[in-house]
């Protein structure tokens, strides 16, 4: 394979972020058509593979991507994909490094997929959970977006 004329690097933080955008469109829409479903979920997987072929890729990156993968999955009804993808987000977000807007926002993850699997019972203990990271976020939009996510719960 020809090397291509253009900066590799470059193009993997243009397409980590067009990707994460794209996807965040389909999650934002009130209604989907299967193809619009489909573009939604392969962006975010593309968004989170680029992101992964970056050298500066972070915890932080990947918590971000495994979030948006298990909200996609949990919006296309997909259970077992959703709380996979929520499961990796909480592995990467316990890194102390993290601020707990992330560990919050796993715990939101793990909650909304319970909650499509009906286990009543997680969804209360990762909500829990994710409010109480919620108390400990710094910024006030972040505090506010998390809780009214956890309150869609």
């Amino acid at each position: 394979m020809a090397k291509p004329d253009f900066d590799v690097a470059t193009a993997h933080a243009y397409f980590a972020a067009h990707c994460f955008n794209r996807a965040w469109k389909g999650i934002d829409a009130k209604q989907r058509t299967e193809e619009e479903a489909e573009s939604m979920l392969g962006a975010a997987h593309a968004s989170l593979w680029h992101w992964l072929q970056r050298p500066e890729c972070t915890n932080q990156n990947r918590s971000i991507g495994y979030w948006q993968l298990s909200r996609v999955y949990a919006l296309l009804g997909d259970a077992q994909l959703s709380m996979q993808f929520a499961k990796r987000c909480l592995d990467v977000s316990l890194e102390p490094s993290l601020p707990p807007l992330f560990v919050g926002y796993a715990y939101e993850a793990l909650a909304r997929a319970a909650k499509l699997q009906g286990d009543a019972v997680a969804v209360a203990r990762w909500s829990q959970l994710g409010k109480q990271h919620c108390d400990r976020v710094e910024s006030e939009e972040s505090r506010q977006l998390l809780e009214a996510d956890l309150s869609t719960l």
